[in-house]
């Protein structure tokens, strides 16, 4: 791990770390380990809330990206515990955008107890989050599952996909440099 910020006796007590294998994390820190505030991001996938002893503990949101969903509660251990707010997003052909459906869901230790769809909206009493934070990880959201569609559609026509990257100046390419995947 590289953690980088405010050391207080040789301890990192706020800064961001770099993991091996490729998760981030930045915010605060008690005995080397995420406690307090913080914000980590594993692939595209972003948790932003309170931690303690490393393990997401306590009001927070967590983007999965993987399953396209947006789960705003309390975490215990590392564990959903207790009332989330659900959002699953999902795309429209007919209106060829990211559309999203809510669901209250009642989490025991882990374990899913009780769902049922809602129209609710109030998240930053179960988050702990201010409103424009949460919009910036909604809108993470939309583009997480924007993104998915365009490269099925790739595959779908057998494209060759392209993401684009910046080049260093020194480069003798100009605008940028393509890699495929």
């Amino acid at each position: 791990v590289t953690i980088r910020g405010v050391f207080v006796n040789g301890d990192p007590v706020w800064g961001s770390a770099q993991y091996r294998n490729g998760v981030s994390y930045t915010g605060m820190f008690a005995g080397g380990v995420p406690h307090g505030f913080g914000e980590k991001h594993s692939g595209a996938s972003v948790y932003k809330g309170r931690f303690e002893n490393g393990m997401r503990h306590g009001r927070g949101l967590l983007l999965d990206a993987r399953n396209f969903r947006l789960y705003a509660g309390s975490f215990c251990e590392d564990v959903p515990h207790g009332a989330f707010l659900c959002i699953a997003f999902a795309w429209s052909k007919t209106k060829r955008r990211a559309l999203h459906e809510r669901s209250e869901i009642e989490f025991n230790h882990g374990t899913v107890v009780r769902t049922e769809k809602t129209t609710r909206s109030n998240i930053g009493g179960l988050c702990g989050l201010e409103n424009e934070e949460f919009l910036q990880m909604y809108r993470q959201g939309e583009k997480v599952i924007e993104d998915h569609v365009a490269r099925f559609r790739l595959k779908e026509v057998n494209a060759e996909e392209c993401l684009w990257k910046p080049v260093a100046a020194e480069s003798n390419i100009s605008v940028g440099e393509a890699t495929s995947q």
